[in-house]
Protein backbone atom coordinates (compact mmCIF):
# COMPACT_ATOMS: atom_id res chain seq x y z
CA UNK A 1 0.00 0.00 0.00
CA UNK A 2 0.91 3.01 -0.48
CA UNK A 3 0.15 6.84 0.66
CA UNK A 4 1.52 10.49 -0.03
CA UNK A 5 0.76 12.97 2.43
CA UNK A 6 0.47 16.33 1.09
CA UNK A 7 -1.27 18.14 4.19
CA UNK A 8 0.05 19.61 7.61
CA UNK A 9 -1.86 17.84 10.58
CA UNK A 10 -4.18 20.87 10.99
CA UNK A 11 -5.22 20.35 6.61
CA UNK A 12 -3.38 22.71 5.28
CA UNK A 13 -1.77 21.78 2.52
CA UNK A 14 2.40 21.36 2.72
CA UNK A 15 5.13 24.15 1.87
CA UNK A 16 7.44 21.16 0.86
CA UNK A 17 7.58 18.39 -0.50
CA UNK A 18 4.98 15.59 -0.33
CA UNK A 19 6.08 12.55 2.20
CA UNK A 20 5.62 8.99 0.28
CA UNK A 21 5.08 5.78 2.70
CA UNK A 22 5.04 2.15 1.62
CA UNK A 23 3.67 -0.37 3.42
CA UNK A 24 4.20 -3.68 2.70
CA UNK A 25 3.49 -7.15 4.05
CA UNK A 26 6.44 -9.62 5.63
CA UNK A 27 7.13 -12.72 7.40
CA UNK A 28 4.94 -11.81 10.43
CA UNK A 29 5.03 -8.23 10.19
CA UNK A 30 4.75 -5.49 8.18
CA UNK A 31 7.72 -2.96 6.63
CA UNK A 32 7.17 0.69 6.62
CA UNK A 33 9.56 3.06 3.93
CA UNK A 34 9.13 6.40 4.16
CA UNK A 35 10.55 8.93 2.04
CA UNK A 36 10.45 12.62 3.75
CA UNK A 37 12.25 16.11 3.41
CA UNK A 38 14.50 16.13 6.19
CA UNK A 39 14.40 20.04 7.68
CA UNK A 40 16.71 19.18 10.87
CA UNK A 41 14.91 22.36 12.19
CA UNK A 42 15.51 22.00 15.32
CA UNK A 43 18.20 19.32 15.16
CA UNK A 44 17.32 15.61 15.75
CA UNK A 45 16.84 15.29 19.45
CA UNK A 46 19.40 13.87 21.86
CA UNK A 47 17.62 10.22 22.14
CA UNK A 48 18.47 6.59 21.40
CA UNK A 49 17.68 5.60 17.45
CA UNK A 50 14.86 2.76 17.46
CA UNK A 51 13.48 3.52 21.57
CA UNK A 52 10.80 5.13 22.18
CA UNK A 53 11.00 9.46 22.63
CA UNK A 54 8.94 11.95 24.62
CA UNK A 55 7.98 15.10 22.76
CA UNK A 56 8.72 14.63 19.63
CA UNK A 57 5.66 17.36 18.70
CA UNK A 58 8.62 19.90 19.14
CA UNK A 59 10.45 18.62 15.30
CA UNK A 60 9.09 18.40 12.23
CA UNK A 61 8.03 14.42 12.64
CA UNK A 62 6.68 11.92 9.81
CA UNK A 63 3.43 10.75 11.75
CA UNK A 64 1.49 7.22 10.67
CA UNK A 65 -1.44 5.93 12.66
CA UNK A 66 -2.83 2.20 11.84
CA UNK A 67 -5.63 0.82 13.71
CA UNK A 68 -7.84 -1.82 13.28
CA UNK A 69 -11.89 -2.67 14.20
CA UNK A 70 -10.51 -2.98 18.10
CA UNK A 71 -10.21 0.54 17.83
CA UNK A 72 -6.77 0.49 18.98
CA UNK A 73 -3.97 1.73 17.19
CA UNK A 74 0.10 1.66 16.36
CA UNK A 75 0.97 5.35 16.13
CA UNK A 76 4.41 5.71 14.32
CA UNK A 77 6.65 9.23 14.23
CA UNK A 78 10.08 9.10 12.27
CA UNK A 79 11.85 11.98 13.51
Amino acid sequence: MDFKIEHTWNGFPARYKPVFVRLSPGDNRVLMEVSAPFFNDPPAPLGEPEKPFNELWDYKVVEFFLNDITEQYLEVEIC
